[in-house]
């Protein structure tokens, strides 16, 4: 199959951009192999209930190795590139990097993995319906289970389809497929389980507690799939992570994750839902520190704080595909030697700085936390900007993620420059809320994380919600048990550094999103709130794609002055601030009303 010229100005031009450089010798294999045939199977304008069929046969496919990977664009909405374009606080991309890009062809998140893949020679991408690749798949789909509303029973049909390695089908569906010469045998009809609920109103809550008696047992328990419908949209639907559940035999669930015990602010519960008792018994049936893949309603913290009861993480995802990049390392090309996550130079120590009377900035990108960002270049293509290494910028990396994608994760780790350095963030192994783990595994985590931070060569962390452990006195030894260098912590009041009986310095920063402005007039907000600060100081600028881009930090870099402002990455940050202890400990920069009046001395 010839490749198309489109698909070779996409590699051109993608090559140029993210500033593509071959592995390390040590990982190349020593002669040639050849490249994995991947069916790409576009779902674009195909129905929901197909999506669900695609999906749960690609993960069937990919258990034994990278071999589909489907196309949904921008109907799922972490796969556009450039979105969104923001004219009061400037695009996320600088107009004429756009437009290269489109230029070679790349509009999507998926045209630049298809043309990375190739460049690489890892895969060989042939296009296939999504009817021939349930014949492709032949024998490895045994059949079908029947079921009627994908709103009401999603979770059980998606969940029994992947044990029986069979695709989840409407009686309508199955009759279209049919006309098209795709015929498969009834493995499971579930349609006759919703008979026997009778008149049960909530056929949904009956579904689960169905797959609780008759299927979870079944399951592994290393992981499982949440689905929430975010925002009433399609594009934000984590139904795209059931390749996942497919691939690994997990559970797939679909249920609030709002508890009394939770403790979400602004959320007024006079009981539990029904859905409580349930969830509990689904993520008590996996192992310690498993993630849990995709979203929950009703929001962030009740979902994350649901997961932690359990000693689970979150895995914030709602992206197609991973099950492919899962199994990408099992690629002829990758070989079978592991991959070794080191960062492109070694950390510094406060031994390695001189301590400059500067205002050190440390810009960091946020969604480290999810795989939905890695899959996604960063998000919305951030990491193939052209202004990329030109100033430093220090990345989410999330540990479980090496593990469980480590050819995804690699792909970072290879394409770095020095000034591309990474950190582990929103708790150092996956997503949690610490304070919220179960006492007895408070400092199983710490340890969990400490094997995470050494697997990624990382050294500094972000940490949300520490205000149980500093209620009970218990961050100190976390962060000693876990081996961290430095900690930075959004405060919303103060931004200060704080120097624990451990040994830990600590940033706290009131800078966490503020950077929602034009890079002008952040950059004259951030000069008046330090106009009359000493140096050294330190601050960190948090931000979340799309406003924390390589563009839109190199905008503002560039309008900092270099006699008064440093950016830096975090390892030299930490250094400067050890060293600086003397002259920096106890001083507090409060923002608000008056500033810079009663700033740092």
């Amino acid at each position: 199959m010839r490749m198309s010229i489109r698909t070779l100005a996409v590699i051109c031009i993608l090559t140029a951009i993210c500033g593509c450089r071959q592995p390390e010798k040590a990982s190349a294999p020593a002669t040639p192999v050849p490249q994995q045939e991947v069916w790409l199977v576009d779902l674009r304008g195909r129905t929901l209930e197909e999506k669900v069929a695609a999906f749960v046969a690609q993960g069937i496919a990919n258990r034994r190795g990278p071999r589909v990977f489907v196309r949904l664009g921008d109907e799922c909405r972490w796969m556009q590139m450039y979105d969104p374009v923001q004219p009061k606080v400037g695009s996320a991309w600088g107009v004429e990097d756009a437009q290269r890009l489109r230029a070679g062809g790349v509009t999507n998140i998926e045209d630049a993995w298809v043309a990375w893949l190739a460049k690489k020679g890892v895969c060989r991408f042939v296009p296939v319906s999504l009817e021939a690749l349930i014949t492709n798949l032949g024998a490895e789909v045994k059949g079908k289970v029947l079921y009627e509303a994908v709103k009401e029973d999603l979770a059980p049909v998606a969940t029994l389809a992947g044990l029986e390695d069979a695709v989840p089908v409407t009686p309508a569906l199955a009759g279209r497929w049919k006309a098209a010469g795709v015929s498969l045998p009834t493995v499971f009809d579930y349609t006759q389980v919703r008979e026997g609920f009778g008149d049960r109103l909530d056929k949904r809550l009956a579904g689960h507690q169905w797959l609780i008696d008759n299927v979870l047992p079944r399951c592994r328990k290393d992981g499982a799939i949440s689905r929430v419908r975010l925002y009433g949209a399609d594009a934000h639907d984590t139904i795209v992570d059931i390749d996942q559940a497919a691939q690994n035999r997990w559970a797939v669930y679909e249920l609030d994750h709002a508890a009394l015990t939770n403790n979400v602010y602004g959320v007024t519960l006079q009981a539990d839902p029904p859905d409580t008792v349930l969830l509990d018994k689904i993520l008590s049936h996996l192992e310690p520190f498993s993630a849990v893949y995709g979203w929950g309603n009703p929001g962030e913290d009740s979902f994350i704080r649901s997961l932690n009861r359990h000693a689970l993480v979150g895995e914030c995802s709602g992206v197609p595909n991973n099950s492919f990049f899962a199994a990408l390392h099992k690629a002829p090309y990758f070989g079978s030697k592991p991959f070794e996550f080191k960062q492109k130079r070694p950390h510094l120590r406060a031994e390695d700085v001189t301590v400059e009377d500067k205002i050190y900035v440390a810009f960091m990108v946020n969604e480290g936390d999810s795989i939905k960002c890695m899959n996604a270049f960063q998000c919305f293509g951030a990491w193939l900007q052209e202004e990329r290494g030109k100033i430093p910028i220090n990345w989410g990396v999330e540990p479980n993620l090496c593990v469980s994608h480590p050819a995804l994760m690699a792909y970072y780790y290879e394409t770095a420059t020095t000034n591309d350095t990474f950190f582990a963030p929103a708790s150092g192994w996956g997503y949690t809320h610490p304070g919220f783990l179960p006492q007895d595994k408070l400092m199983a985590y710490a340890d969990k994380v400490k094997q995470g931070m050494a697997l990624t060569d990382t050294r500094f962390i972000d940490i949300w919600w520490l205000g149980e452990l500093r209620q009970r006195k218990q961050l100190d030894a976390f962060l000693k048990e876990a081996g961290v260098w430095g900690l930075t912590d959004w405060d919303g009041s103060q931004q200060r550094m704080v120097y624990t009986d451990g040994g830990v310095t600590v940033a706290k920063s009131h800078h966490y999103y503020t950077y929602k402005t034009p890079a002008s007039e952040f950059a004259e907000k951030l000069m008046a709130e330090t106009r009359e600060v000493e140096g050294p100081w330190f601050v960190v600028v948090y931000g979340a794609d799309p406003h924390g881009t390589p563009h839109r930090f190199y905008e503002l870099a560039r309008r900092l002055p270099p006699e008064r402002f440093k950016v830096v990455a975090l390892d030299e940050f930490f250094a400067a601030a050890e060293k600086a202890r003397p002259r920096v400990e106890g001083r507090v920069l409060k923002p608000g009303i008056g500033m810079p009046k009663g700033v740092a001395p």
